[in-house]
């Protein structure tokens, strides 16, 4: 007996030791598929092998691609592993030389990477997926997306290029177990560039955007974002929490004839506890739409829809269209340290809340708007234009609007809101705004003139005729419609988005927008509205003109449109159907604003948007410049303050950071 059980023992030891032992499966475009790939010398050959391979492999296992390799995505295939998860996750990566560029998956009218299991939905996951770029050039699928409850996946340091949508967190399948929802995930690090529809599509809990580059994703005005969260089960019982977006830098949405026509960031559903934060979204000067928001959390589809426990933190928007943030039927939401500055004279909100007329069943409150530095001069710019059913609350906020509007204003105040206590915030002007970067040449500045600070003083004016938000109506999403039986329940991304969605109404008839951005009045408000206009407006004094952008950290390395029959409208540039980095940021006081005044310009050193090519790189083998290039080097508002503070007239301008006309402007 005692032999049997050592015997016994020992067979199990054996086993155990085979077993936990991690396989890695090597595959390479030099290699044969009649290989075993399990060693870098007999690697299989082809992206269908490595799939195949995927859904076999134990718990811990990795499928890896050679560096310098490509590898044509040509067949229908999906993975899932059940063996795999959250306490020992399988890999799909890389291998060989850190010299040499990223493996290339090459789409080929396919989703090289469409993690879905058949039938009813049940959870599987616990996968990573690293160090590739997966590149199409038919703008059709998504480059990685998820299906029937994807969980606890962490994608990091890929190129995604070329495709309908990026990244696409799809919905389910009828619950068989789970929660239908993909749970967990993790994108970061990554490059999501020139995809046809949405960069990132969908929703999901407990997950994490951060530190990614989103750049000209999209090709249809309103329709196309960036980021575009959406509750992917449209049912009243379903609901996305823990969202975090944060420190990523976004640019070029749904560029039309060379202009952003479209929201960057844009979340509509059932959403509960969303962050973002530190995120840096920049168009080019002049080459937006009114339809280019920055940051649009409202209602956009066929649901009830709410938002609750929102916080839009220290993110940094330049150059956005009619509006920089917005949120609609949002409940416990903190606004707070944002700048929002605009060179081009057609933002006319800095924060709008609610953005339309009409909110669903839930309207906004409890809503708090703290230290955001907002910088506009559209001739009907406000600072912050806040109505609906709940009074909020706006405090220690620094505004500055064009001293030569006299339209314009710091605060538009109405409904609930039309006796709201604004005065604890610093109001003034600028004669212009100017954002210089430090890799061009410095455009002069004049001198400094001294102005003592100014009180906000509210003024009811009621000759002044305000323009309200562009409202527009925009087309259904189409269900995702899936068979329930294993064989038959491969979801298409690139038949989800209907390109060329019908808008069953025209824009609000009290304004009509202009292509520039300029408003043409042909109606009033009937609702008492309450402007704030700083008591020095019209004395000709220059204002401040400084602005905020922080340092965006990172180290680089469908939904659809068809046709709802009864719509309903929804303001702004996103698509509706109605119808782990440190973050940095700074803090100013008023007081510290209220010092600075003149025409100062701003110095800042983020990565250009024309210093990323948005050509395609599907036959370039390297590693994408944007990618390795894109961590900005950023001169933070402290400098600037501190600069006017200091006699700089004796340093030689060649040891300044900043100059002008001989003169050291920052050490």
């Amino acid at each position: 007996m005692n032999l049997f059980s050592k015997l016994l023992g020992a067979s199990l030891l054996i086993l155990f030791s085979a077993t936990s032992q991690a396989q890695n499966y090597y595959v390479c475009d030099t290699g044969d598929d009649a290989n075993d790939g399990k060693s870098e010398a007999k690697p299989f050959k082809t992206h269908a092998k490595a799939i195949e391979a995927f859904n076999k492999m134990f718990a811990g296992d990795s499928v890896l691609f050679c560096r310098g390799g490509v590898f044509y995505a040509d067949k229908e295939v999906r993975l899932s592993n059940s063996r795999c998860g959250a306490a020992k996750v399988c890999t799909i990566g890389d291998y060989g030389s850190e010299t040499l560029p990223k493996p290339i998956i090459q789409a080929v009218g396919q989703t090289p990477f469409n993690f879905q299991n058949g039938g009813d939905s049940r959870p599987d996951g616990g996968y990573v997926v690293k160090n590739l770029s997966i590149i199409s050039n038919e703008k059709s699928g998504a480059g990685i997306m998820l299906y029937n409850e994807v969980n606890d996946m962490i994608v990091e340091n890929v190129h995604i290029e070329g495709f309908n949508v990026g990244f696409y967190a799809a919905g389910a399948n009828k619950a068989s177990s789970g929660n239908q929802a993909n749970n967990r995930l993790i994108l970061r690090d990554s490059l999501i560039i020139n995809n046809h529809k949405q960069g990132w599509l969908g929703g999901c809990n407990d997950c994490l955007i951060e530190n990614n580059i989103f750049e000209n994703n999209g090709r249809v005005e309103r329709f196309d974002h960036n980021i575009y969260i959406d509750s992917p089960n449209k049912s009243q019982s379903f609901e996305n929490r823990g969202i975090t977006i944060r420190g990523n830098t976004l640019t070029k949405s749904a560029m039309v004839n060379g202009k952003c026509a479209g929201s960057s960031l844009v979340v509509h559903g059932i959403i509960k506890d969303l962050v973002i934060d530190n995120n840096l979204i920049k168009e080019e000067v002049g080459k937006v739409t009114p339809y280019c928001w920055g940051i649009q959390v409202d209602p956009g589809n066929q649901l009830d829809e709410s938002f609750i426990g929102v916080k839009i933190t220290n993110n940094k928007l330049v150059n956005m269209g009619n509006t920089g943030i917005a949120c609609s039927s949002c409940v416990n939401v903190e606004i707070k340290n944002n700048s929002i500055i605009d060179e081009g004279n057609i933002l006319r909100n800095g924060i709008s809340i609610p953005n339309k007329k009409s909110e669903d069943t839930i309207k906004s409150e409890n809503i708090v708007i703290e230290n955001n530095t907002i910088m506009l001069s559209h001739e009907w710019g406000y600072g912050m234009n806040l109505s609906g059913s709940n009074p909020f609350v706006a405090r220690n906020n620094t505004i500055s609007i064009n001293e030569s509007h006299s339209n314009s204003r710091c605060f538009m105040l109405a409904d609930a809101n039309s006796n709201t206590d604004v005065s604890n915030n610093s109001c003034g002007s600028h004669t212009k705004v100017s954002i210089i970067d430090q890799n061009q040449t410095v455009t002069p500045v004049e001198e400094d003139n001294e102005t003592t600070p100014v009180d906000v003083v509210e003024n009811e004016d009621e000759s002044l005729t305000p323009v309200e938000d562009v409202e527009l109506v925009e087309a259904e999403p189409i269900d995702e419609v899936v068979n329930d039986t294993p064989s038959e329940d491969v979801i298409d991304p690139s038949e989800s988005v209907s390109e060329n969605a019908p808008v069953s109404e025209q824009p609000s008839q009290e304004q009509q927008l202009t292509d520039n951005g300029e408003s043409n009045l042909v109606g009033g408000s009937d609702s008492q509205n309450i402007d704030v206009k700083p008591a020095f407006a019209t004395t000709g004094q220059t204002r401040s003109n400084i602005s905020n952008i922080s340092e965006v950290g990172g180290e680089f390395n469908s939904n659809s449109s068809g046709v709802k029959p009864s719509g309903r409208a929804s303001g702004g540039g996103g698509s509706s159907s109605k119808s782990s980095s440190k973050s940095s940021s700074t803090n100013v006081t008023s007081s510290e604003q209220d010092s600075l005044t003149g025409d100062i310009a701003y110095f800042e050193t983020f990565q250009s948007a024309n210093d990323t090519s948005i050509e395609s790189s599907i036959d370039i083998p390297a590693e994408s410049k944007t990618i390795e290039n894109s961590s900005p080097s950023i001169t933070k508002m402290k400098d600037v303050i501190q600069a006017t503070r200091e006699d700089l007239s004796e340093l030689d301008p060649s040891q300044c950071r900043a100059s002008a006309n001989g003169k050291c402007l920052m050490r």
